[in-house]
């Protein structure tokens, strides 16, 4: 589970994303918002990703980078 933290104006997101025996330690971050209901968005889309990582066996954040790069190509 993802947890949020406010440090200054920006919250901050932290946790462990547990799927089966799987689990993944996020390390604390910025969500680059100051709106909690943004940030609250960002942790959910965060752990989506994770748990499908797991699922399928692949990092969707290094992979939509990689989409990314090849389509400024």
């Amino acid at each position: 589970m993802l947890t949020l933290r406010k440090r200054g104006n920006v919250w901050h997101v932290r946790g462990v994303v547990a799927l089966g025996r799987e689990k993944r330690t996020v390390a604390e971050h910025s969500t680059r918002t100051s709106e909690k209901a943004a940030a609250e968005a960002y942790a959910r889309k965060h752990q989506r990703d994770i748990e499908i990582g797991i699922l399928h066996g692949v990092d969707v954040a290094r992979l939509r980078t990689m989409v990314m790069g090849i389509a400024a190509l």
